[in-house]
């Protein structure tokens, strides 16, 4: 009898590991992917933890991934057009500067995060950490909400940014007698 009981637990923790692991995306990056874009996937990968309490994969692809396969794609507009995927870089995606980047949803299972440049991919990933998973930066540490989340949401975003300085920074060492400017 006691065997039983073991064996009805045991499956319950396994089909509860495996509802687990569908909620969590997939990080994906490209096999030419450059340094920065695999930063960019640990870098989602940890906060991602920190949220949820489950530790998503990252994965390194030679394509795009099937559409039923939940992931979140860190990829540079000329990837994206190497992969002949013309019709996710638009024609508003010229207009970006070098550390321009977008974010857009591609189903209900599928978020995209795209750079110019690869540096241009970690700024949006950072954007979305902050905005998407409530996490804050600044200089002493980052700082997370004590509730965790359920699920991440990946549809519904499409945004464009450009960034406005060419060098990106605080300065806090100040020499100035009545503090920073």
């Amino acid at each position: 009898m006691n065997l039983y009981k073991y064996r009805i637990i045991l499956i319950a923790v396994f089909l509860y590991s495996c509802k687990q692991e569908d909620q969590t995306p997939v990080i994906c990056y490209f096999q030419e992917g450059k340094l920065n874009e695999k930063l960019v996937a640990k870098e989602l990968r940890k906060y991602i933890y920190q949220r949820t309490s489950v530790f998503p994969q990252v994965k390194e692809i030679p394509k795009f991934p099937e559409d039923n396969i939940k992931a979140i794609i860190v990829a540079t507009v000329q990837e994206l057009k190497i992969l002949g995927k013309n019709s996710l870089v638009m024609d508003s995606l010229n207009t970006l500067n070098q550390d321009g980047f977008y974010i857009k949803s591609l189903q209900l299972s599928q978020l995209l995060i795209a750079g110019k440049e690869a540096m241009g991919a970690l700024y949006e990933a950072y954007n979305y950490i902050e905005n998407s998973l409530g996490v804050g930066f600044y200089l002493h540490r980052d700082t997370l909400p004590d509730e965790k989340l359920k699920q991440i949401l990946l549809s519904g975003s499409y945004k464009t940014y450009n960034s406005l300085f060419k060098t990106r920074g605080i300065l806090p060492f100040h020499d100035f007698s009545e503090g920073p400017d």
